[in-house]
């Protein structure tokens, strides 16, 4: 098979999943209402501003302090870059899927200068949809101009990586780069 694109999740995968952490340090869990303003915020029920105003509403910590502490928690991981920099020198298309607010989302890529280690970039808030319902896994496909069997997903969410497999997609459970870089070598040329 001859694959032609190569998505990649954004928090877990490029760069450390930086919410759950943070609700880790705090002593919480990403349930009940922690749960319902993040699914809001990536949905683009609600901006990024009203979600840090409800999460500090709720969690007692200023949305100041929670806004710095989600912007600059881990970069991204140089490796998978190098990585990412391979699968496109190879000739493969690549993109990004998050669930993720845009206006956390884009001026982090911009500030990091991601955006051009990705063809295209799809963002759930900017869109409606989130992983892992089918519609969102489509969506980025009909951008990359690529059918699902011609794809490879890569997430370091197991419900996400079903998601796309159940739409033909091949799925990768994201656990590091070194295993990631042997994954891909068993499917690509890179």
């Amino acid at each position: 098979m001859q694959y032609k694109a190569v998505i990649f999740d954004f928090y877990g995968v490029v760069r450390t999943e930086v919410y759950d952490a943070w609700l880790a340090m705090q002593g919480h869990e990403r349930t009940g209402e922690y749960h319902d303003l993040s699914v809001q915020m990536d949905r683009g029920i609600i901006s990024y501003n009203e979600f840090l105003e409800q999460l500090a509403v709720a969690s007692g910590v200023a949305a100041s302090q929670i806004d710095h502490e989600l912007r600059n928690a881990a970069p991204a991981n140089p490796r998978l870059l190098q990585l990412i920099s391979r699968v496109r020198e190879a000739g493969v298309r690549t993109a990004l899927l998050s669930n993720a607010p845009a206006d956390l989302l884009m001026p982090m890529l911009d500030e990091h200068n991601l955006q051009p280690y990705f063809d295209q970039i799809v963002v759930s808030s900017d869109i409606g949809m989130i992983k892992p319902s089918p519609e969102i896994y489509e969506y980025t496909l009909q951008k990359l101009d690529v059918s699902a069997n011609q794809a490879i997903f890569i997430d370091d969410n197991p419900t996400n990586v079903a998601g796309a497999e159940r739409v033909g997609i091949v799925g990768i459970k994201f656990e590091s780069v070194v295993q990631l870089e042997r994954s891909l070598s068993e499917l690509l040329t890179v």
